[in-house]
């Protein structure tokens, strides 16, 4: 993403591509509360309570993908274009919080962990083998092949092509396969009335998420991909910054960040899951 906003336009600030990057999580925190309340007020309807949302916001994530394919077939406002696309994206992907709040309503207290860790292991697979599959568009280079209109599918905006592919598959899969069943909402019906939630325990299950994707933003930001660690021809700090021993580097990452990342993934939404109950949980989830 950084390389193609550069290469079309060499104005663009870094402070400016921050802004680019941040916008993702914008959208995502102002939407997630929407659809969160859009699901509890079809709640009525069980059956698309989290299916319809969820079609949405892949639809949402298509639109955003289709305008970073198009970027480079614009004359300028190239950064405003892609930090469009970016909050269109954020926006959409706030269909997570509700297959997070599903996992755990649809399954009982015993398999809650479980069903919890297959959805933590999906996102989890996704992060590894996305970066991988974008190593397959490599032999298009940067002028790629040709189309109507002037428009090049290259190295670039083929990995957005494929995330596009992928949001209509997902639509597919959750219109015609996917079915809603809430087996935890049946245990509450069993029981009697649910006392409220320990609002302390919430707290600190939403200050340990907040802290835990803290230091992974930390990480992922420091993580240079480039051959020489760092672009000395656009940072004049770089040949002053001393290296990190690369041994404790990557043991340090496999260590505090691939193995505890992971963990706490599966463990934090099953314990915030218990602390909320056998209720309907897209208001809480959406928080987390």
């Amino acid at each position: 993403m950084d390389l193609l906003i550069f290469e079309l336009d060499p104005s663009v600030s870094e402070s400016f591509f921050g802004y680019i990057v941040a916008v993702y999580s914008l959208g995502q925190c102002v939407s997630s509360p929407v659809f969160g309340y859009w699901s509890n007020r079809i709640k009525q309807s069980p059956a698309i309570q989290v299916r319809l949302p969820t079609i949405f916001g892949l639809l949402i994530m298509l639109l955003g993908n289709l305008i970073y394919i198009l970027i480079d077939m614009l004359p300028t406002g190239h950064g405003y274009a892609m930090a469009l696309s970016r909050a269109v994206i954020g926006i959409g992907s706030s269909n997570g919080v509700l297959l997070r709040a599903y996992a755990s309503t649809a399954s009982t207290s015993a398999d809650r962990s479980r069903a919890i860790g297959c959805v933590a292991a999906g996102i989890s697979i996704g992060l590894v083998i996305g970066p991988g599959l974008q190593a397959l568009f490599t032999p298009l280079g940067e002028d790629g092949a040709h189309f109507l209109f002037g428009w090049s599918l290259h190295i670039y905006n083929a990995p957005a092509f494929l995330a596009a592919t992928i949001n209509v598959s997902g639509m597919l899969l959750m219109y015609f396969l996917f079915e809603e069943k809430y087996a935890g909402l049946k245990e509450d019906n069993e029981a009697t009335t649910l006392p409220p939630p320990d609002f302390i325990a919430v707290a600190v299950c939403i200050v340990t998420r907040f802290t835990q994707l803290s230091v992974s933003t930390n990480i992922e930001t420091a993580s240079e991909s480039s051959l020489g660690g760092c672009d000395a021809i656009r940072f004049n700090w770089c040949s002053a910054m001393p290296r990190v021993n690369m041994w404790l580097y990557y043991v340090a990452l496999c260590l505090v960040f691939e193995i505890t990342f992971a963990v706490d993934n599966v463990v934090l939404p099953t314990l915030f899951s218990k602390v909320i109950g056998p209720r309907r949980q897209v208001s809480g989830q959406q928080k987390f």
